[in-house]
């Protein structure tokens, strides 16, 4: 692998869209992620990303790239969160994002 990150926190920085996105996105694009690698996301995960996205941190576009990314890599095992990830990735289902939506959606998410 040519950067310092493993392909387990690779993995794990797209799946919370940390800093380390970019260099975790490079070894995709490289081809560096093996097939057998993988990770589960978690509710956590997307709280965390639709936190950032309603903070601002995250364009809304870049919001449906994540969830499209998720959704589309067997590397990234969404069943806890697939009806989440396929909405965010498809936003003709729900309908225009808008921070009211993902904050909405994130109160549902949130154990209770």
């Amino acid at each position: 692998m040519s950067t310092s990150i493993s392909q387990q926190q690779a993995l794990l920085a797209i799946a919370t869209w940390s800093k380390d996105k970019e260099s975790a996105l490079r070894l995709f694009l490289n081809g560096e992620i093996d097939d057998c690698v993988s990770i589960v996301v978690l509710i956590e995960h997307v709280i965390t990303v639709l936190d950032k996205a309603i903070l601002g941190l995250i364009a809304l576009d870049d919001l449906e790239l994540w969830a499209t990314i998720l959704e589309s890599r067997p590397h990234f095992k969404v069943n806890q969160v697939e009806g989440v990830i396929f909405a965010l990735a498809n936003p003709a289902q729900m309908g225009e994002l808008s921070i009211d939506k993902l904050t909405a959606l994130k109160q549902l998410m949130i154990p209770h």
